[in-house]
């Protein structure tokens, strides 16, 4: 089930605390700097990232936060999809998303769909 994205929704922020950026360019890249530190700026809801780093920081900061795992537990929760481990296959053939084999089984367990 891959639907179209509608391009409209989407809207292109740059953080204003460009000094909490270039502190957290220590230790993540510019992307994952700017986005949290945009998520703090907006209060955001939720924040999707899955760098290791990038998370260990977000948590630090108090930024609530998920990863594509998470996105795809959701889904299928909600019946927005049927099978997550279908998708996570998905993902992992065809893109350069990894997910390490104790967190995959976690994930498949939380799914209900553990083999």
């Amino acid at each position: 089930m891959h639907a179209a994205l509608d391009w409209s929704a989407i809207d292109v922020r740059t953080p204003r605390n460009t000094e909490q950026v270039l502190a957290l360019t220590k230790k993540l890249d510019r992307g994952e700097s700017e986005v949290i530190v945009l998520a703090i700026e907006t209060k955001a809801d939720l924040l999707l990232i899955d760098e290791a780093t990038g998370r260990a920081v977000a948590v630090r900061l108090g930024v609530p936060r998920t990863g594509l795992l998470g996105v795809l537990l959701e889904a299928k929760r909600r019946g927005l999809i049927p099978s997550a481990a279908d998708e996570l296959k998905h993902l992992l053939s065809r893109t350069t998303f990894r997910v390490h084999p104790s967190v995959r089984e976690e994930f498949l367990r939380l799914a209900g769909e553990s083999t």
